[in-house]
């Protein structure tokens, strides 16, 4: 534990496949095997955390108690080439008991870097409260509920500014890899995420009410979603792939001021209640998904007022055999006479997969309105 104080402390081992910390055993539920209260300028570096020596009593995923790393009320924090694992966890990671609530838990923290690290063996890997200038980059995360989420015991819900989530590989089964809200100016960039099961409701990437985000060049296989925004300000998403999803390769709802770009997206998309978006050079190629029969789903809410952007030019669709006479269905709910909408479609090519080749299609747009 390292509480409240003025200094600047280094706790470095030789390595972390020979430095092996074992915090006392059976610490009472809502402890830590690490605990940093109140200190700044910590850095912690080459060891191994055994966070089955931690608790022997399970705990709610979502009361945030016990804790490998648990970092409140600092500035200026580095972890580096860490292992944080628990070889007794449950193997059922859609219980919502564990032994371990979260592998590293922040709050109130100014400046963190986490890094070269690894993580195995809790409900989730990091819990995020409020925090600002936090980089999580270069760390494998294995098997977790939900791997990188926002801290659901807080009080009000956290907040955060300038979080990059960079170069990271997450391999499931995961309920979600990364899951938060409620950031401003979030980069997640070259990450790997396998879900591996494709579990029923199991989400690659799912953002929501953040304001300045970047998704891009991410790669996201075997979930049920892929890239999921809900109610997002300012969001650019580029050059990710998505593949080998059960339901929805990509979506985004009640969004603003979306950039959708040069993405290959291996199953549907579907975009509803946004305002102002590019959809340009993606390639949509159907898959397994039996939600819809279009490749792209296009609605625009019936309460829209104003005017409203959407540019859908320069892609390519590939529907499969269960198309249903169109690859793009446009509804349009909206009958407000205060309400205008300029849609552009444009330089798309749309071609159907019959297992003999991909053949051009002439019919493949359909719109309903009023």
């Amino acid at each position: 534990s390292i509480n409240s104080g003025d200094h600047s402390i280094s706790f470095i081992g030789e390595d972390k496949n020979t430095t092996i910390l074992h915090p006392m055993e059976d610490i009472e539920e809502s402890g830590s095997g690490i605990l940093i209260d109140g200190t700044s300028n910590v850095t912690i570096k080459n060891l191994t955390l055994e966070m089955d020596d931690i608790s022997d009593v399970q705990v709610s995923l979502n009361s945030n108690d016990t804790k490998g790393i648990s970092i409140s009320n600092v500035d200026n924090i580095t972890l580096d080439s860490l292992s944080l694992q628990n070889d007794s966890e449950v193997s059922d990671y859609s219980s919502s008991q564990f032994y371990i609530s979260s592998g590293l838990s922040i709050t109130n923290v100014n400046g963190l870097a986490v890094s070269n690290s690894s993580f195995s063996g809790a409900g989730s890997h990091i819990t995020l409260g409020d925090h600002s200038n936090v980089n999580i980059l270069e760390n494998t995360f294995q098997t977790a509920a939900e791997v990188m989420r926002n801290d659901p015991s807080a009080s009000d819900d956290p907040t955060g500014s300038y979080l990059l989530i960079e170069g990271n590989e997450f391999t499931g089964p995961f309920d979600s890899g990364i899951e938060l809200s409620l950031i401003e100016n979030m980069v997640i960039r070259s990450n790997q995420l396998n879900g591996l099961d494709g579990n029923e409701s199991s989400f690659g990437i799912l953002s929501s009410e953040n304001i300045d985000l970047t998704i891009e060049d991410n790669t996201i296989k075997n979930v049920e979603f892929g890239i999921i925004l809900d109610t997002d300000s300012t969001a650019m998403v580029a050059r990710n792939r998505v593949t080998a999803v059960s339901s929805e390769a990509f979506s985004a709802d009640k969004s603003a001021n979306l950039q959708v770009v040069n993405n290959f997206f291996g199953d549907i998309v579907i975009l509803r209640r946004l305002f102002n978006f590019d959809f340009i050079h993606n390639t949509v190629v159907s898959g397994s998904s039996d939600q819809r029969f279009e490749v792209l789903y296009l609605e625009i809410d019936n309460n829209a007022t104003g005017d409203l952007t959407a540019r859908i030019s320069n892609n390519i669709f590939v529907g499969n055999d269960q198309v249903s006479g169109w690859l793009i269905a446009f509804i349009n709910l909206n009958d407000n006479v205060d309400f205008s909408l300029d849609l552009t479609l444009d330089h798309n090519l749309y071609y159907l997969d019959d297992d003999t080749g991909l053949i051009p299609l002439v019919n493949f747009v359909d719109i309903l309105g009023r």
